[in-house]
């Protein structure tokens, strides 16, 4: 490995990474020890350019949240504590309720780019979060020959509910890990170090509003399979309804965008159609929407795999 040195700055969102904390504290017991995930983040690099990658580490949290939330709380604790320095932004209501979180995202991208622009220009963009609200942010710093590696996950729990990443943004980055698949590594050990055994006291109650009203789509329902064979022998030809994509809709837009009729991610309503109907969809759902409901619904294809939809205006 060469002497030479490569720059990376590694962004969290913290509310993405409350969920992964729940999720491994919940089922397995363990928790991140972040300080040895900077060290594989490191490595991983180093081995990508062959070179000593540096690496500057910043989360993103909201503040206003006014449920006691001990894991939000351990877990923030633990992140500071390994030296990662922490942002807080103030976060104003919803009027249908709740907090909007945008704002935490907003503020993320706002330091990444000024870190960059103003500061001490990076190499690799490291960014553990999971929204496409992020992929602008990754475009326009590869127009600047930054790479971009992303920490994510995936998973459903009956209590903690889906948490999904864009795959528009892994698909865009040059290097992506699951921290799912490092949790089931077996034979490296600085991989199984990441993973420590969970010191505090999980309980269902612990689940924070904010990540209830952020993941409405996510919440305590099972998404299950329809068991009732019958039933499914008698399923309409449309895996679901014009009324039950409407309220698709319009809870992702109340999630989104304030409830207003703006474009929404097509993928994220089709989940929560699979929420609601227990059936999992099979082809492209906007081909499925254009044939069974002609001209009442506005679908935007020009990125491809991340495609919009609204009601007609």
């Amino acid at each position: 490995m060469s002497d030479e040195k490569i720059k990376a700055n590694l962004y969290i969102d913290g509310n993405f990474t409350v969920h992964i904390h729940k999720y491994l504290a919940k089922k397995f017991g363990k928790t991140i020890d972040w300080d040895r995930l900077i060290e594989f983040i490191k490595d991983r690099i180093s081995k990508e350019e062959q070179k000593i990658c540096i690496l500057k580490s910043q989360f993103f949290v909201g503040t206003g949240i006014k449920t006691t939330d001990p894991e939000r709380d351990y877990l923030f604790n633990s992140m500071e504590h390994a030296g990662i320095t922490k942002h807080a932004t103030p976060l104003r209501q919803k009027v249908s309720g709740g907090l909007k979180e945008d704002a935490v995202d907003t503020n993320l991208v706002f330091f990444a780019t000024r870190d960059y622009y103003n500061d001490d220009k990076y190499d690799y963009l490291v960014l553990l979060a999971g929204d496409s609200d992020f992929v602008p942010l990754l475009k326009g710093l590869s127009s600047e020959a930054v790479k971009t590696f992303v920490v994510y996950i995936d998973f459903e729990d009956n209590e903690l509910g889906i948490t999904q990443t864009a795959q528009t943004l892994l698909d865009i980055s040059n290097i992506r890990e699951n921290i799912e698949s490092l949790r089931l590594e077996r034979v490296d050990e600085k991989i199984k170090s990441i993973f420590i055994d969970y010191t505090g006291s999980f309980e269902k109650s612990d689940l924070d509003t904010s990540s209830k009203n952020e993941t409405a789509i996510f919440s305590k329902k099972s998404i299950v399979k329809n068991k009732n064979s019958d039933q499914n022998a008698s399923a309409p030809k449309d895996p679901f309804t014009k009324e039950q994509l409407l309220e698709a809709i319009k809870e992702k837009q109340n999630n989104s965008c304030n409830g207003k009729n703006e474009f929404v991610l097509l993928s994220q309503v089709g989940l929560l159609l699979k929420t609601k109907t227990g059936i999992k969809l099979h082809g492209k759902v906007a081909t499925t929407i254009e044939k069974a409901f002609p001209n009442e619904f506005d679908i935007d294809k020009t990125q491809i795999g991340a495609e919009k939809i609204r009601l007609s205006q």
